[in-house]
């Protein structure tokens, strides 16, 4: 799958969200408005950064919360769909040239 960064994020910034994360042997949460099919545990989610993909993190599973329970970053969660992020960020050896859009798109490995 691929995702793009948030107006406002830079990739840096992503990454060291990523990696104080994964140092404390946690995973993280991307908000989606539906939820993406044929998602398989350990499948690759790619992310565009200035109309680049520079890389990628593990998925580890899709997930509904039905209601606000959870604290992440510092915010609470709302009720919705959630794809599971596990890093550490791997950039890619050859960056792919890659427009930016909202929310996530299907796609083969980079």
């Amino acid at each position: 799958m691929l995702m793009t960064l948030p107006n406002g994020k830079t990739l840096a910034e992503w990454i060291a969200d990523a990696d104080k994360a994964t140092k404390k042997g946690q995973d993280f949460l991307l908000s989606v408005k539906s939820p993406p099919k044929g998602l398989k545990d350990g499948a690759k989610c790619y992310v565009i950064s200035d109309n680049v993909v520079q890389g990628f993190v593990e998925v580890v599973e899709v997930l509904s919360l039905s209601e606000q329970r959870f604290r992440f970053m510092g915010q609470k969660l709302k009720a919705g769909w959630y794809v599971v992020l596990r890093g550490p960020f791997v950039p890619l050896e050859k960056p792919v040239p890659q427009h930016g859009f909202n929310g996530y798109r299907y796609c083969e490995e980079f």
